[in-house]
């Protein structure tokens, strides 16, 4: 209270209606997905699901076991209180299901990561889980990644990719990312996927092993190991598609053409792209974008005057100074024939991802 409470008082007084906007609307109005105006599309509770399930491969095969113990050790009949794998179970439920009412992001989850790191730890240290069925999952799944990598390299379907024909996306989820992979990242995940295959393959294998001998712990060693080999070919896959979640590129096309008075202008909203503020160091335009999201700009108008209409961008677009507009791969057919373009006012500066810089001059 003594650190955050004099921070919130300020805010109010400054900009007056912020603690009635922040707690009833950003906070219990996105916990109960009545956020007004929402801010985001919701991601499916299936794909939410999934994907926890994805990064905390394959930790994440032993889920069933420890709900099992822990069910298990109820038969004690100790108060729950004091069970700590029922605790677990618990601190884990409330808050999985707690989520299900919110207009939930991917990373809504990762705050039941701990209890159930924990919770599993538990569970193989009582010696309550068998790790054979995991250890036969993640060696079928290694059989299956290998499959896939080597069908996609006869086939040469990753040559064929092309991230401009990629409309239809999957909602704000991190299947976005694979839609749009241009065909040489793809070139350069397809080794990653066999890498990983390969690490699922022998981990399942050493698990099944050291199962049979009924050395549990060596068991969770080997897939300790296969997560950390995941985590690390998942940082170089990131690499590969850094473009997508960061304006570094952009900021750097944009500034070696740099003029003195030139200005930048965005499509979409600033909570989509918040690193350009971050490598531009400029104030940055707006347009098709919704200035009602924020509070600031909703109830207070500040910043509205960066909100452009698309006539407002092609006023701008015919003066004499610099005009730089970031737009996405897709819409750039549009954004020509709107601006009166020709062949070579329509090639794009430069591209970062599925986004493209035109410019006026």
């Amino acid at each position: 209270m003594a650190v955050l409470g004099p921070w919130y008082l300020v805010t109010e007084q400054r900009y007056p209606g912020f603690l009635k906007d922040h707690f009833f609307n950003e906070q219990i109005g996105s916990a109960l997905s009545q956020r007004s105006p929402p801010d985001s599309d919701r991601v499916p509770l299936w794909t939410l699901w999934l994907e926890h399930l994805v990064l905390l491969f394959p930790i994440s095969l032993l889920f069933p076991a420890a709900v099992g113990a822990a069910l298990q050790s109820r038969k004690t009949g100790r108060p729950w209180v004091s069970n700590e794998g029922f605790l677990l179970f618990w601190w884990f439920l409330v808050v999985a299901v707690g989520i299900t009412f919110a207009n939930i992001q991917d990373y809504y989850l990762m705050i039941v990561w701990a209890p159930a790191a924990v919770w599993i730890a538990w569970t193989v240290t009582k010696n309550e889980v068998s790790f054979k069925w995991p250890a036969i999952v993640v060696s079928l799944l290694g059989i299956a990644g290998l499959l896939v990598a080597l069908i996609v390299v006869v086939s040469g379907s990753s040559e064929s990719a092309d991230s401009s024909r990629s409309r239809s996306l999957v909602g704000d989820t991190i299947l976005n990312v694979f839609q749009v992979l241009p065909p040489v990242a793809w070139r350069e995940i397809i080794p990653l996927l066999f890498v990983a295959s390969t690490s699922a393959l022998v981990a399942g294998i050493l698990a099944l092993i050291f199962n049979r001998k009924g050395r549990s712990e060596l068991c969770l060693a080997v897939l300790a190991f296969l997560m950390a080999a995941v985590f690390a070919i998942g940082t170089r896959a990131m690499q590969l598609v850094e473009d997508e979640f960061s304006s570094a590129k952009i900021a750097k096309l944009i500034d070696a053409r740099d003029g003195s008075e030139s200005m930048v202008i965005a499509q979409g909203d600033p909570n989509e792209k918040t690193t350009l503020f971050f490598y531009l160091r400029r104030p940055i335009f707006w347009v098709d974008g919704h200035p009602n999201i924020e509070f600031a700009t909703r109830s207070l108008g500040i910043g509205r005057d960066h909100y452009l209409e698309r006539e407002q961008v092609a006023e701008a677009w015919r003066e004499t100074r610099q005009v730089f507009l970031v737009i996405e791969g897709g819409g750039l057919a549009e954004w020509t024939a709107y601006l009166h373009l020709g062949p070579e006012r329509s090639k794009p500066i430069g591209t970062c991802g599925s986004r493209v810089i035109l410019a006026n001059r």
